[in-house]
């Protein structure tokens, strides 16, 4: 069995439509780990995989987890 990895995956305003090309290039090995993105980044990449992200907020002090598949 492949190990269960966390992958961050955060983007600036300008490169999010890249991130969101290279998650679909790369959907099916992403999609066996954990991913965890913040706001809209993640917003998108959940769109674009039908997969529930983990969600941090971008305060350090706060974080909104969310069920992860």
């Amino acid at each position: 069995m492949e190990e269960v990895k966390n992958i961050a995956l955060v983007a600036h305003d300008n490169r999010k439509k890249d991130l969101i090309e290279w998650v679909e290039w790369n959907y099916q090995p992403l999609m066996r780990h954990r991913l965890i993105c913040t706001g809209t980044t993640g917003r998108m990449i959940e769109a674009a995989s039908a997969k529930v992200l983990s969600m941090l907020d971008h305060s350090p002090r706060r974080s909104r987890r969310r069920r992860s598949l």
